[in-house]
């Protein structure tokens, strides 16, 4: 599950960390990438279920793979 808003975004479930940067962060979830862009982008609240991002968000990007490849 995804909740986002203008500078918050809670994921529940996510797979892995891959990227983070101040202003781009990337979380995997099953069979998605999801790439956050902003400003002062940082993990508010981590455990191995949830993730927390907090700061200014400007764009939210979906990478789909397809695992049957």
């Amino acid at each position: 599950m995804i909740t986002i808003s203008d500078e918050r975004i809670q994921l529940i479930h996510y797979t892995k960390i891959g990227k983070v940067l101040n202003h781009e962060i990337t979380v995997n979830i099953k069979n998605c990438s999801i790439i956050i862009t902003g400003e002062n982008l940082l993990i508010a609240y981590l455990n191995q279920d949830e993730i927390i991002l907090k700061g200014k968000i400007r764009k939210v990007d979906f990478m789909y793979h397809d695992e049957r490849v």
